[in-house]
This record gives structure tokens, C-alpha cells and sequence, in this order.
């Protein structure tokens, strides 16, 4: 028999069971961040306490930022509102007197899961919202509502929304597969950051395994990477992720679409677990026993794997690295498996008395690390045929060093920056990389690093960071900008906007920054004849050049550094009728020289030497390179360091190759 009580009274008598959370949301979300938001406006406004804000316009992007995904306290609001919504609306399954009372009314199951998923839906969507729309009512009365705010509104909403109904769903998905409130949150906090912790575990082992491997993350910490790496992987971790998508640009539908079929999947699965759960279970850890093991072996082989790799990866002893990786793994697997079983069964003599699952999770861990630390896959080893691949990325931290053609990074991943640099003349450095791995190469003096990414003609894309010898790559790179295209994102020609109001501004080799006062047109000249110079001269000539001094340009949008080599004669000759461009250090200026000498470690030498002994203050003078790009070139003595004082400075420098003077020596 089917009880005649209508949906919407259960709704009610479920929200009213539940009413300190209702109250608890709209304290916050209709009371407490309105409020404070007020009071940042009108700190905010111009002429307020905390302003940094000349214009209303400039107040009204501060808003519009604050009503976005930037707002790290209405995100943190509706994660705690999920969490909590999503544990209140199935803790009863905990309880069997609860159980007894809830089931004894002639309601079936599913409608039953839906009273209690709707009700807590309702407690806090419905105050989020109201307190949204509050707070744009104050912008409105404030007048920082630009009209743009409006059509963002909706968009921040509707993802605030979809990532509740995820953290919700997720927390009551945890609830009702398990038998115990303490293990019902336990399994909520694994259901939020499982996906992050393998992504970052497989990052982590990658990075500390493999030789080539490439990260895109700019952290490799493990706990960083699980936020940059996993991000997505989390309803918790995702926030930064999906703020940089919007922000960026991309278009939402995608990303609203997948949000959509995932808190779906979960609420069947969730409706599936409810009809099947046995509740004469309750008071168990899982409900269902068939899962038990399944969970336990998950766990194990995902703990083991990475207790061992973070704690063998502090030993840096190779010889000794194996058995740190198979000692910690086995301890691992044994500690884990036994507090997983102990917390199913509460008693110490049965941790592991079901003998397949522990021997599965110990074969498991032991394979997985013995895969990665052999690299039975050849992962190191591989590179894509020649004829299969359409283009190559190739990616020099010496060449971004030399000509900062990245300027200041967006919230792009590295690999949607690598892609830019692809090329079709890549020959060289396909044969520079099948060389270097036949040979076997190391990080030292001679090599620097180039990451790659592999265009394959069917659409895959791989990507690889390899050691490769510095004079070799550089020709390779010469080869790859007779691609115009791959020329022009090197050097980033155009680039900089004369139109753009902005600051110029040259620091010369004696250290001193002078203004560079330009109007539009000498702003283009300038920038135009600097380019000019930059395409006469292969990179692996500039990297042997030398460097006379720095020009900084910054606007709003953007900030450059700007070499200028000695070889840029025409760009010298242009930046001199607005400042003075010296190349060298006269006698003259010099008041002393100290000569700081670490070649050798048992007789570290410095040395200084008087404006007075002009004979030697002019064989310093003679031998100096004023630019630390010598270093990668092998172009100055290593550990050999110059300081020159003058009347006004004290002036760094370097000694070029095969130049020490002789009373140095």
C-alpha cells in the first residue's frame, strides 16, 4: 500500500527536520556576504579606506571580479552548503531506529531518495540565489553594476549551481554506500580527492622516474600538483580550474554539458545504491559487501604506490633506490591493508584474514612500480616515427631566456603555449633527439633542456623534455626559423603596441636605468628597427653576442625586456639620439676592480686592484664580457666573477674565455 501524503509535504516536513540548516544558509548567503560585500564597496569606491581605484570605471571591474569566480568566500560557502546538505539528507541511514521510524510509512524507496535529495537542494540553492540577486541589487544602488556584470550573472549562477548539485551529490553518494557516519564523511573526503591524488600521483612518479618526461605544471610539488594537475578531477579542487576556462574565454557549453551528465551519473548511481542497500547492514563500514574489497584493494595499491615513491624519491643513493621503492611499498600495502580491514571489522586477530585481496593489492602495488621504475614501456626510450609525425614544438628555455618572446603568461597550461611553436622544419632536431637518446645524455655545462611536443598526422600528441647539447640545439633552432610562422612566434615580431601608452625605459652596462621619453612615432621606430636587427642573425650567433644593456617596456597590458646585443647596430644607432648606449667601461671611471676567483675550492682567491695601477685596471678592462649569456655559451671563465666600482656604482662583470690576465693567472 502506497501512503497518500503528497511530494510536496514530505519536502516540507524533510526541510523542516532540518531547519538550523536553512537558517544557517541564509544567514550567510542573504546576511553576512551581502553585508560584507557593502562594506568592500565602499571601501573600494573612489576616495575609500581600502581603495586602489582612480575611476568608477576601474571600481566597476573590481565588481565585477567580486561577483565572479573570484569571490572565494560564496564558493567556499556552497561547498560547505553541498557538504553538509548532502551528509544531513542521509545520515538517518546510519541509525537503524531511524531507519525503523522513516521506512515504516508506505513511501517507496526512490521516493524517499528524492524528498531527501530535493530538500537539500532547496536549503541551500534557493538562498544562494536570493543572496546573489541581493548583491546585485547593491551594485545596482551603488552604482558599480557594469552592464557586462548582467550577462555574467547568469553564467556564475548556473556553475555555482552545477557545482553544488556535484559536491551534493557526491557527499550523499558517500553517505548511502556506508553504514557508519565516520566512515560516510571518510568516504566523501576519498570520493573529493581521489581523482586529483592519481593524477598528481601519476605526475609525481613521472617526474621523479623518467628522464623525459615533460610537466606543464610550474609547480611538482606533490600537494600543488594535485590542484594544477587534478584539478578537474575534484568538485572541491576544481574552482581555479573553471575560473581560468571562464576567464580565458573558452566557451562554457562543453564544460556545462559534462558537469550536467556527471551529476547525473552520480544521482542514478546514487538511486541505484538506495533501492539495492540492505538495511539490516547498517553499522557496517559498506553496506554492499561485494564492494568491500574492491574499495580496500583501490586504496592499498594507490597508498602503496605512493608511500613509496615520495619516501624512496628523498634517498638520492641510486644503488640503495630500489630497495627504498620495494621496502616502503611492502610495508605500505601491509600498514594500509590492515587499518582499511580494521576499521571494516573493529577487531585486531582478522586484519587479514581474507588472504586474495591482500595478495592482490601487494601483486598490484609491486607490478605498477615495477612498470614505471624499469620503464617496461619504453616511455624514455620512444619517439614517434619520422614520417608519422605532421609538425614539431620546439621549445628552448635558452631561447626564451635570450629573447623573453613569452612576455607575461595567461591562465593557458604550457601545452596550449607549446602549440604556437610548432614547425615543419624539424629535421635537425628530430635527428638531434635520436641522437642524444642512442648516446645517453646527462644535465651538465654543455647540455640545456628543450621540451618537444610530437603533432602525429593522426591527431595524438606527445610530449617529451629531453638534455640535449646546447651549440647543437641552437642549430636546430636556426633550421626551424626558416618557418616564417615559428620565426615570428619566437621572436614574437609586432608584438609590442606603439599605440599603447607605456613606460620605456634602458638599463646600460654601468648598471644605470635611464628614462626613454618617446612619442607614438618614435615608439614605433624604435620597436620596428629593433625586430629589424633581431631577423639579420641566427640565434646561435646572438647567444655568442654580447649584451650592452636592457630595454624594459611596460604597459597595462603587458611587460617586455628587450637584449640589445652589440651586433643590433642600426636599433644602437636609433635608441642613441634618446639616451646614451656605452659598450664598454673606460679607465677613466673606474675607482677599482675587484676579481673574486672559485675555480679552485682549496684556494679561493679575491683580488683588488687600484684606479691607480692602470696597466692592470686596463687588462681587466679589456678582457670583460658585460653579459651573463656567456655562461651558456661557454663564452666567459666559469666561477670568475668581476665587480667594477666607479665614482656613482658598482658594475658586475665577467671574464671572456681564454682572457684572464696574466697577474690573475
Amino acid at each position: 500500500m502506497t501512503s497518500k501524503i503528497s511530494f510536496s509535504k514530505l519536502i516540507k516536513e524533510d526541510i523542516k527536520k532540518r531547519a538550523w540548516l536553512l537558517l544557517l544558509s541564509i544567514t550567510i548567503f542573504i546576511i553576512i556576504i551581502p553585508v560584507l560585500t557593502a562594506i568592500k564597496i565602499e571601501g573600494a569606491l573612489p576616495g575609500g579606506v581600502s581603495s586602489s581605484s582612480e575611476t568608477w570605471r576601474e571600481v566597476q571591474t573590481w565588481f565585477l571580479s567580486e561577483m565572479g569566480f573570484s569571490n572565494i568566500y560564496m564558493w567556499s560557502a556552497i561547498i560547505l552548503g553541498g557538504v553538509l546538505s548532502g551528509i544531513t539528507s542521509f545520515s538517518y541511514l546510519h541509525s537503524k531506529n531511524q531507519i525503523d521510524f522513516y521506512h515504516s510509512f508506505p513511501i517507496k524507496r526512490e521516493t524517499w531518495y528524492f524528498v531527501n535529495y530535493i530538500g537539500g537542494v532547496i536549503q541551500i540553492v534557493v538562498p544562494y540565489i536570493i543572496g546573489y540577486i541581493l548583491l546585485l541589487a547593491i551594485g545596482i544602488v551603488k552604482g558599480v553594476a557594469s552592464p557586462q556584470l548582467f550577462h555574467q550573472s547568469s553564467v556564475i549562477m548556473g556553475m555555482m549551481v552545477l557545482v553544488f548539485l556535484l559536491v551534493y551529490g557526491t557527499t550523499a553518494l558517500a553517505m548511502i554506500i556506508t553504514g557508519k557516519l565516520l566512515v560516510g564523511i571518510l568516504g566523501t573526503l576519498i570520493f573529493f580527492s581521489w581523482g586529483s591524488v592519481i593524477v598528481a600521483l601519476k605526475n609525481y612518479i613521472m617526474l621523479q622516474i623518467f628522464e623525459n618526461y615533460m610537466t606543464e605544471e610550474m609547480v611538482t610539488g606533490f600537494l600543488e600538483n594535485m590542484k594544477e594537475g587534478g584539478g578537474w578531477y575534484s568538485p572541491i579542487l576544481m574552482y581555479d580550474k573553471i575560473r581560468q576556462y571562464y576567464e580565458l574565454g573558452k566557451p562554457m557549453f562543453p564544460l556545462v554539458m559534462v558537469l550536467i551528465f556527471v551529476i547525473a551519473l552520480i544521482f542514478l548511481l546514487g538511486l541505484f545504491a538506495f533501492k539495492k542497500r540492505k538495511m539490516e547492514n547498517v553499522g557496517k563500514a559498506i553496506v554492499y559487501s561485494k564492494l568491500e574489497s574492491i574499495v580496500q584493494i583501490v586504496i592499498t595499491v594507490s597508498a602503496g604506490v605512493f608511500f613509496s615513491v615520495i619516501v624512496s624519491s628523498q634517498n638520492q643513493t641510486r644503488g640503495m633506490k630500489n630497495g627504498w621503492l620495494y621496502g616502503i611499498a611492502v610495508v605500505s600495502v601491509v600498514i594500509v591493508y590492515g587499518i582499511i580491514s580494521f576499521i571494516y571489522n573493529g577487531d585486531v586477530r582478522i586484519l587479514f584474514e581474507k588472504k586474495i585481496p591482500f595478495f592482490l593489492s601487494m601483486g598490484i602495488t609491486l607490478v605498477v612500480l615495477t612498470v614505471f621504475q624499469f620503464d617496461i614501456l619504453g616511455y624514455d626510450e620512444y619517439v614517434p616515427e619520422k614520417d608519422k609525425i605532421e609538425t614539431m614544438a620546439i621549445d628552448s628555455y635558452d631561447a626564451n631566456y635570450l629573447l623573453n618572446y613569452r612576455g607575461l603568461w595567461d591562465n593557458r597550461s604550457y601545452k596550449e603555449h607549446l602549440v604556437k611553436l610548432k614547425t615543419t622544419q624539424f629535421e635537425p632536431m628530430y635527428s638531434l633527439i635520436k641522437d642524444t637518446l642512442k648516446e645517453g645524455s646527462k644535465p651538465n655545462a654543455e647540455n640545456t633542456t628543450v621540451n618537444i611536443g610530437y603533432y602525429l598526422k593522426n591527431g595524438r600528441k606527445i610530449y617529451r623534455k629531453y638534455q640535449v647539447n646546447r651549440e647543437k640545439l641552437l642549430l636546430c633552432l636556426d633550421r626551424a626559423m626558416t618557418d616564417e610562422n615559428y620565426k615570428r612566434e619566437i621572436l614574437k615580431i609586432g608584438e609590442i603596441d606603439a599605440d599603447e601608452k607605456s613606460s620605456v625605459s634602458f638599463e646600460n652596462i654601468r648598471s644605470e636605468n635611464l628614462p626613454v621619453k618617446l612619442n607614438e612615432t618614435e615608439r614605433e621606430l624604435l620597436y620596428d628597427q629593433y625586430y629589424k636587427d633581431m631577423e639579420k642573425y641566427p640565434l646561435s650567433d646572438i647567444l655568442a653576442g654580447e649584451i650592452i644593456g636592457r630595454l624594459y617596456y611596460k604597459s597595462k597590458k603587458d611587460e617586455r625586456v628587450l637584449y640589445v646585443f652589440k651586433e643590433y647596430k642600426d636599433f644602437i644607432s636609433v635608441l642613441s639620439q634618446y639616451c646614451e648606449v656605452p659598450d664598454k667601461i673606460t679607465q677613466q671611471e673606474v675607482t677599482s676592480i675587484t676579481v673574486e676567483d672559485f675555480r679552485d675550492s682549496d684556494n679561493l682567491k679575491e683580488i683588488t686592484v687600484q684606479a691607480t695601477e692602470k696597466e692592470k685596471i686596463q687588462s681587466i678592462l679589456d678582457s670583460l664580457s658585460y653579459t651573463e649569456m656567456g655562461s651558456y655559451s661557454g663564452n666567459i671563465e666559469p666561477n670568475v666573477y668581476v665587480s667594477i666600482a666607479t665614482e656613482d656604482d658598482l658594475i658586475s662583470a665577467f671574464i671572456k674565455k681564454g682572457k684572464i690576465p696574466e697577474f690573475l693567472k
